[in-house]
This record gives C-alpha cells, sequence and structure tokens, in this order.
C-alpha cells in the first residue's frame, strides 16, 4: 500500500465485512428486509433528499440517502473522533444485500478531506462485490483455481483435481490472468471499455495477435 498516495488523499482504505454461513432462504429474507428499509428511508427523509440534491446535484438518490445517514449519526463528532469511530467501530450498513447481509464498513483513511458528499460517495460504493466477482472470473477461465471437490470416501477430503504439479504455475497464471482481464478483456455490458483503457494505460483492447506476432 502506498502510504504517501494515502497521505495526499489519492486513495482510501476501508475494511469490508458481513456475517458469513448464513443459509440462501435467510439472506434472501435479509436482503428483502434492505430494499424495504432503503425505500422506506428516501421516503421519510424526502425533504432533505431534496436539500442534499440541490446543494450536491451530482449524488445519487442512494448516494443523498447515505450522505444523510451518515450526517445524522455522525456530525456531533469532531473529525478526529469521526475518523476513530469509522476506523475502529465502523458503520453498521442498514441495506442489507444478499451477498453482503450485516455489513459492517471500517473507514481506515478518513483525514477530513473528502466532504460529507464524498464520503457518501465512498460508503455507498463500498463492496467486496468486484473482488468476488474476478475470483470467479478466475475460477473460470482457469481450471486449476477451481474449488476442490469433495471426495465420497476418505474422511470427505478435497480433490483438487486441476491443481498444477508444479505450484511455482499458480504466480504465473495469476500474472497472465491479470494481464488478460486488464488489458484484453472487454465486458460485454457496461462502457465498453477495459480497466487499462479506463485508466489511461492503454487506447484499445489488445489482441491475441498483438501478443503472438512478430515484426
Amino acid at each position: 500500500m502506498n502510504v504517501e498516495a494515502i497521505k495526499a488523499g489519492r486513495v482510501n482504505v476501508a475494511e469490508v465485512s458481513f456475517k458469513k454461513g448464513m443459509i440462501n432462504d435467510d439472506r434472501q429474507a435479509l436482503a428483502s428486509q434492505g430494499r424495504a428499509t432503503l425505500t422506506n428511508a428516501i421516503a421519510v427523509e424526502a425533504q432533505n433528499m431534496a436539500l442534499v440534491k440541490a446543494h450536491f446535484p451530482h449524488l445519487s438518490d442512494f448516494q443523498a440517502i447515505t450522505l444523510i445517514l451518515l450526517w445524522k449519526n455522525y456530525r456531533r463528532y469532531s473529525p478526529a473522533e469521526r475518523a476513530a469511530k469509522f476506523a475502529k467501530s465502523g458503520v453498521p450498513w442498514p441495506f442489507h444485500t444478499k451477498s453482503e447481509p450485516y455489513k459492517t464498513i471500517h473507514l481506515k483513511t478518513d483525514l477530513d478531506d473528502m466532504g460529507w458528499d464524498g464520503l457518501a460517495k465512498f460508503f455507498a460504493n463500498a463492496t467486496i462485490h468486484p473482488v468476488d466477482a474476478y475470483f470467479n472470473m478466475a475460477r473460470r477461465r482457469v481450471p486449476a483455481f477451481e474449488r476442490g471437490i469433495p471426495t465420497a470416501s476418505n474422511e470427505q477430503r478435497i480433490w483438487h483435481a486441476y491443481s498444477f504439479y508444479n505450484p511455482e504455475m499458480v504466480p504465473k497464471m495469476v500474472a497472465i490472468l491479470r494481464f488478460y482481464y486488464n488489458y484484453m478483456l472487454v465486458p460485454v455490458d457496461g462502457d465498453g471499455q477495459n480497466p487499462a483503457m479506463r485508466l489511461g494505460l492503454a487506447k484499445g483492447k489488445i489482441y491475441v495477435r498483438d501478443l503472438l506476432s512478430y515484426s
């Protein structure tokens, strides 16, 4: 982690935790409750929502209700006290989702430089969903990264059918997959850009022929 980038306010760090081990029905019920809580909060705070959107027109409804939530619960603290609360106690997220039930967000880098609108955008977007999506993509694209299969015998030990015999292949495949994902894979939906294009590191998609051709 680049400490100087954090001090300069270019990078923020959050720890996202949630309850694991819940069965599917319970997670689905909690997600329904979370959607109802969000809908009700937006309706109850309609007047405040209008004020927030007037001051910060760039915020979405979800980000605006997040700002109101943060403002009501943390405006009484000094910047240093608020930073300590965010880092140690975290913010219990009331808008539950199926993938992240009972989520808590610990912001580790509140330097009082984002403003309430910046904090709202940060907390509203704090999720590990992109990480999960990347891991799922890795398992689909590289058979050796698939989850192991419990065996019918031998004390239900896990059988990794496609694992590499040479463990040195793992970091090599990770590096290849990272390049493929960042420079070569363009999502079907979205803005039609890969991560390298969004960051200005590439002007377009890199094709296999670009890598394997010789001049």
